[in-house]
């Protein structure tokens, strides 16, 4: 799905800067500054612009602290305003998280806040991917507003290493990504906002790839404006150690550190890649009508997302099905469902104002049904979806066309406690 990304200043209408996702052509000036007056003529007779539609297209407005207007056009289809609401407190999110808030309300120097917004395009971009999603775009968390997570034997042993090395760093923030998706974390790591563990996740797996980086960060929620140093290691391919450290140890001690307390992993850390791009271990035998799933768990805030659950294996009628093409069936099921019949487990953003709405559905709420909704499904000619609400879990399943419908409720239940009984899975239990 293509959109366009526009962000101005409120008070001067001067652009930051635009983003398109998709072929198209760059939207012109005049343009926007039109959509930017629409919004500044409502104001000045005490109206908020939130959202409209054309023949071809829906247009959202969405204010922060009254410095930066966000506003996106999206096609006419099924997400719904909720869901737009959500991207764009995560674009939001993800400035703050790079430039801080207090130069994004200032606005002193817009010329020096362009150029540093520069090191969010690559966030901005990948959340903007969503919405037309490639291999590229395999991370869920900026949906549904949970840490990605992956589930493997060697957890257990892999905290032992990142808490002494936390330590030795005087941190207590510290985390391992496989692909973007957490191995294991500090307790701290995890105390923060879900959607800083989303961002902090998407960050590294877009940066450039090096052996070691020293990032700038603000935490949009925690620490909008005292900065930390994220310092990302490559311990192998694919995997990096991450930790928020203040000011000391330089990054020649950090280095030294590093190759001290991880040297002695190295065969531990190359066996998490039999994990990937699986995301859970092997001995878990998924039924072979199972062509991906989202796994969420509401309390928690993790999500485990598997596309490719039989990877390995001969995969029967999972031919006709890209890996593309079965996150785009995943995410637009979970857009269409969530917030619609099943509660979605999405944290508000501290950043949005109160006249520009809050982060509730534009529809009715699941709370006021009268019977709590526990089961949804579609069926296509080529695939089909089941959701299911368990608890505090959420298990949304993409099936071959071919499995009976009355079948999709039991395999749903079986993968559910299969995923759940492991004794490795506390990192999503």
């Amino acid at each position: 799905m293509s959109a366009y990304l526009l962000c101005l200043s409120i008070n001067g209408g001067i652009p930051l800067f635009t983003r398109k996702n998709g072929d198209l052509k760059s939207i012109p000036f005049p343009l926007l500054a039109s959509l930017n007056g629409v919004a500044m003529f409502g104001q000045s007779h005490d109206v908020t612009l939130l959202s409209t539609m054309t023949r071809e297209c829906r247009l959202l407005w969405r204010d922060y602290h009254n410095s930066v207007r966000l506003i996106v056009v999206v096609p006419l289809d099924s997400v719904s305003d909720f869901h737009i609401h959500r991207l764009l407190d995560n674009i939001f999110q993800s400035m703050v998280l790079l430039v801080g808030l207090d130069d994004l309300i200032a606005l002193r120097n817009i010329d020096r806040v362009k150029r540093e917004l520069r090191a969010a395009y690559g966030v901005i971009d990948c959340l903007l991917n969503g919405l037309q999603p490639t291999e590229k775009t395999a991370l869920f968390g900026d949906l549904i507003g949970a840490a990605d997570v992956i589930v493997c034997a060697e957890s257990s042993a892999i905290t032992t290493y990142l808490e002494n090395f936390t330590e030795s760093v005087d941190s207590t923030y510290g985390c391992i990504l496989a692909g973007g998706r957490i191995i294991s974390a500090t307790t701290n790591w995890w105390s923060l906002h879900p959607d800083e563990l989303c961002l902090l996740s998407i960050l590294v797996w877009t940066e450039a790839r090096c052996s070691l980086s020293d990032t700038p960060v603000f935490l949009p929620v925690k620490s909008p404006t005292v900065p930390f140093r994220l310092v990302v290691f490559e311990l192998s391919q694919d995997i990096q150690v991450c930790v928020l450290c203040g000011p000391q140890p330089s990054l020649a001690e950090l280095e030294r550190m590093i190759v001290k307390h991880w040297k002695p992993s190295l065969n531990l850390l190359s066996s998490i890649h039999a994990n990937l791009p699986r995301c859970y271990p092997s001995n878990l035998l998924i039924d072979r009508s199972i062509l991906g799933f989202i796994l969420v768990n509401t309390q928690k805030k993790r999500v485990l997302v598997s596309m490719m659950p039989h990877h390995g294996a001969q995969q029967r009628d999972a031919r006709s099905l890209s890996l593309s093409r079965k996150l785009d069936i995943a995410r637009t099921f979970y857009r269409t469902v969530v917030g619609a019949v099943l509660p979605s487990c999405a944290t508000p953003s501290p950043h949005i104002t109160e006249v520009g709405g809050t982060l509730m559905p534009d529809h009715t709420p699941h709370t006021k049904l009268k019977h709590p909704v526990s089961e949804v499904f579609s069926c296509s000619e080529y695939h089909k979806c089941l959701g299911v609400q368990t608890g505090p879990y959420q298990l949304f399943t993409l099936f071959i066309s071919a499995v009976p419908n009355h079948s999709m409720r039991a395999i749903s239940q079986r993968t559910l406690q299969l995923l759940l009984k492991d004794k490795h899975n506390n990192v999503i239990r």
